[in-house]
């Protein structure tokens, strides 16, 4: 399995940019490691660390409440959409509707470049 950044048509990443605001290394490092195991598991991750949020949107979660959402595509690439840092029991609204925002964007656009 291959993952990418979803890129918007600015050519910017908001899983990068979102990565950029995390100073806790601890938080930094388990996005990390998350990642590289749900690419090693070819996507086979399950809860605590992975959870279906609606339609082909998924989320990989951190115990810090750290999520990144993502979406599988052609043949079982890994498209990071974006991050977000949960702090309440459920994803707000907000967050939902701009998360199918991305997907939308990046089902019509296809950029991505490699993580």
């Amino acid at each position: 399995m291959k993952a990418y950044f979803f890129l918007r048509q600015n050519g910017r990443s908001p899983v990068e940019e979102y990565l950029r605001t995390i100073s806790d290394m601890r938080q930094f490092a388990a996005i990390q490691t998350l990642i590289k195991r749900f690419i090693q598991a070819e996507g086979q991750l399950s809860r605590p660390h992975a959870a279906h949020v609606e339609g082909k949107i998924w989320e990989l979660r951190t115990r810090f409440g750290n999520r990144v959402f993502y979406c599988i595509f052609d043949g079982g690439s890994l498209i990071l959409l974006d991050g977000y840092t949960k702090k309440r029991d459920r994803i707000e609204e907000r967050v939902l509707e701009k998360i199918r925002g991305l997907y939308q964007e990046y089902s019509m656009t296809k950029k991505q470049k490699p993580y």
